[in-house]
């Protein structure tokens, strides 16, 4: 579990081959937002994942996603063939780049990336290396080998997970109860982690040391004013709901009187009780891997 066009580019004085091509299984089709991924981009992942020495000869984006896997952003993936120590390789990486959406207007997929990448470079192994330290199974994510989080170009490379056997379930049969427990296990295992990096750490208060954690649901409902509108069309959808189906008229008379106190009533319930430990914030069947 885990949580086209052709060109060419100068680069140290040799010419290195990039192009996009599109596999033919229903995948997403190619858009501008390729054109957000760049072959500095590719040797900072390389480097990182390969070491210094390894050079790129050639490195092409290949979509495999279909559509409906992902809402937010793009996920696609990198294919690189590079030397190292005289010796031709390949590896492929998983990236995920904004897609540039809006909502009502307003953008707030840099807030998005910027948990994410953090989380993946910074948490993750500090998580595990606490872990590993009391004889415990890392937490079970992917390397992440690069991340820029220039507004509006934000990306990420990660570890690609399908050599491993890793592949999503299908989102509209549900999970059983065994793969069920599996992510119940990992989950724990995730906030079981923070807890004890939490504990290790000077003042006791990640958040302290990583601000861009307190920036959650109820931030986004105060800074974004498409979610208070989505979150007011939420209550009035279910309120109209209950109007067609009849019967429920002290239902639809309390969504009256909880819809002008929205933002109190989210602030209430999204205030972290004891202990407060880090959640994946988004877990549902499309961000999960089996093998």
């Amino acid at each position: 579990m885990h949580f086209f066009y052709t060109s060419s580019n100068e680069s140290n004085s040799k010419r290195v081959k990039m192009h996009i091509e599109v596999k033919e299984n229903g995948a997403t089709p190619p858009t501008a937002t390729h054109s957000l991924v760049t072959e500095d981009h590719v040797q900072m992942a390389l480097t990182a994942d390969k070491g210094a020495a390894a050079s790129i000869t050639s490195w092409k984006v290949v979509d495999f996603t279909k559509r409906g896997d992902n809402y937010l952003c793009l996920v696609t993936s990198v294919e690189v063939q590079y030397v190292l120590d005289g010796r031709n390789s390949e590896v492929v990486y998983v990236v995920k780049i904004n897609s540039g959406k809006t909502f009502g207007g307003e953008s707030f997929l840099d807030v998005v990336f910027e948990k994410e990448s953090k989380f993946y470079l910074e948490l993750a192994p500090q998580m595990n290396s606490v872990l590993k330290g009391i004889g415990h199974k890392e937490v079970n994510v992917p390397k992440c080998f690069y991340a820029s989080l220039e507004k509006g170009r934000e990306i990420i490379f990660l570890e690609d997970l399908r050599p491993r056997g890793y592949k999503m379930s299908d989102r509209k049969r549900g999970l059983d109860e065994a793969h069920t427990t599996l992510v119940l296990q990992e989950l724990a295992t995730l906030h079981a982690a923070s807890l004890l990096l939490q504990s290790k750490t000077p003042g006791g208060d990640l958040g302290v040391h990583h601000l861009y954690m307190k920036r959650g649901f109820a931030y986004l409902m105060r800074n974004y004013n498409s979610f208070m509108i989505s979150a007011e069309n939420s209550a009035i959808l279910a309120k109209n709901i209950m109007t067609r189906v009849g019967g429920y008229e002290r239902v639809t008379a309390w969504i009256d009187t909880i819809i002008p106190k929205l933002m109190d009533i989210f602030n209430e319930q999204m205030e972290c009780g004891e202990p407060k430990v880090i959640c994946h914030g988004d877990c549902w069947n499309n961000n999960l891997l089996f093998r």
